[in-house]
């Protein structure tokens, strides 16, 4: 990854650091915000260390990282989707689904594709409903679970999935 792309990964995972510890803490307490930022700096340094100690090249456009922005509603709409298949199996009106699904992946063997398929992966799993199991280089296939059945998010596909 080039400079500008180490600076940018770890800002990306502070920031999400520091959203997960808020929401998880549930309040704006001065103490739990400083405590949030030093977690989340610690969080962007282990990761920045681990992928440099793993020797992964990689590196994307500022595109790549910012096709992530729809994230947020597919956490909301799908934690919605989640509580009616709950609801639905609580009722007795429908059991709970389990499929696996699959879909072409663009494979790019560059710094770019290790990373898009790294984004693929956090941005897709981040949402309840879909839960990547991987990405098959070889094959050209990503692999997901899902409880609600619903279409490929447009996030991955920008990052390569059904290609």
């Amino acid at each position: 990854m080039r400079k500008a792309g180490w600076s940018l990964w770890s800002l990306g995972v502070a920031a999400f650091a520091y959203l997960a510890w808020l929401a998880f803490v549930g309040t704006f307490e001065f103490d739990e915000c400083v405590l949030g930022i030093a977690c989340a700096l610690v969080a962007a340094a282990a990761s920045l260390l681990t992928w440099r100690a793993m020797g992964l090249k990689a590196h994307g456009t500022v595109a790549d990282y910012l096709s992530g922005w729809r994230v947020p509603w597919y956490i909301l709409s799908d934690s919605w989707a989640i509580l009616r298949v709950l609801a639905l199996d609580l009722l007795g009106k429908r059991n709970a689904g389990s499929l696996f699904r699959v879909c072409p992946f663009e494979i790019r063997h560059s710094p770019r594709g290790t990373l898009r398929r790294v984004l693929a992966i956090v941005y897709s799993t981040a949402a309840p409903n879909s839960i990547v199991i991987g990405i098959d280089p070889e094959q050209g296939l990503m692999i997901f679970h899902q409880l609600a059945p619903s279409d490929i998010p447009k996030t991955a596909r920008d990052l390569g999935a059904c290609a």
